[in-house]
């Protein structure tokens, strides 16, 4: 069984910096401009010339799935806070908000994986029982009664 690509949390800087550094890149024309947005997908553009990004929580979280050795080329990236493998700093999940840190937790638990009767063995693997189609409810073979 292959193993799955795992996923990193990619923490963006905060929306207000991110447009100064977008400011700096552009010239004066992103200087009256609201922060955020257009910034924010720059970033995440940024990200997908390395991993694929699987989930983004604008304007500041992205998780991206390649190995955890790819962590420091993403962290080196302008506008990259933090990339995580495994946890959060206290103080980093601090600064996130509500939703943000109920992202945070939906990874986190991601990560924890899961322990299933039967995972990964055939359906008519030994000492495990076929689906039991006149059992369920809804099946030709229980309609027919």
């Amino acid at each position: 069984m292959v193993e799955p690509v795992p996923e990193l949390l990619v923490v963006l800087a905060p929306p207000a910096s991110l447009s100064s550094r977008a400011a700096g890149r552009r010239g004066d024309r992103g200087a009256d401009r609201e922060p955020g947005g257009d910034d924010c997908h720059q970033v995440v553009g940024d990200l997908r010339g390395f991993a694929q990004v699987t989930a983004i929580l604008p304007p500041r979280l992205a998780l991206v799935a390649t190995p955890a050795d790819g962590a420091g080329a993403l962290a080196r990236l302008p506008g990259v806070v933090g990339v995580f493998t495994h946890t959060v700093p206290a103080g980093l999940r601090e600064t996130l908000t509500a939703t943000e840190n109920l992202f945070v937790d939906a990874w986190l638990a991601r990560l924890a994986g899961k322990s299933r009767p039967g995972e990964g063995l055939p359906w008519d693997a030994a000492g495990r029982l076929p689906p039991d189609p006149a059992g369920e409810a809804g099946s030709p073979a229980s309609d027919a009664g």
